[in-house]
């Protein structure tokens, strides 16, 4: 699974210094790494939690500005 490498926060743009690769297998397959890597993050995600199919996609700026 996809894990976040280090805290990221609701907005961020995810690099790839931010993904890890572990098991189990409880959150996004690895071979959606490139579509991870450099969409935003939609929540706030902790260090070593699986990063999860809802969890990363884009997020217009009025949309970060009202939460």
């Amino acid at each position: 699974s996809l894990v976040a490498a280090r805290v990221l926060r609701r907005g961020q743009v995810i690099g790839r210094q931010d993904v890890a690769i572990k098991r189990p297998g409880t959150g996004v397959p690895p071979e959606f790494l490139d579509i991870v890597v450099g969409s935003r993050a939609l929540r706030n995600i902790n260090e070593d939690e699986p990063i999860g199919i809802y969890d990363f996609g884009t997020l217009n700026d009025d949309a970060l500005n009202d939460k």
